[in-house]
């Protein structure tokens, strides 16, 4: 991974053959149970992932991130059983791919503080 990592950030080019690979050891869905198609490890198995891909390709580490992080993880928390099913099967096998989006009303734009 590291040897690509600074091709990858020049082209700005998404790295599928990396994603896959991933997928392949189960680094899409670390603590997701092996029975939704994950790894089955913990917490901390995906931290001590998280380090080692960001530390050879930070680009490579986020794309980990928001698959393990924002994706999978509110999905195993709050998503029914159903929706487990359907939405967090293909995900960690990167049989599909998870992404997040977060919007603002101008771009780049600092979202404005909550009131408590």
């Amino acid at each position: 991974m590291q040897p690509q990592a600074a091709k990858i950030d020049e082209e700005h080019r998404y790295p599928v053959e990396l994603v896959r690979r991933m997928a392949e050891l189960g680094l899409m869905g670390v603590a997701v149970p092996e029975s939704y198609g994950g790894a089955g490890m913990d917490n901390l198995a995906y931290v001590l992932a998280m380090e080692e891909i960001s530390s050879a390709c930070a680009s490579t580490g986020v794309i980990m991130s928001v698959n393990n992080s924002l994706v999978c993880d509110p999905i195993m928390r709050h998503g029914t059983e159903e929706q487990k099913r359907e939405f967090l099967v293909p995900w960690p096998a990167a049989r599909g791919l998870a992404a997040s989006r977060s919007a603002s009303p101008k771009p780049g734009a600092t979202p404005p503080r909550r009131r408590r």
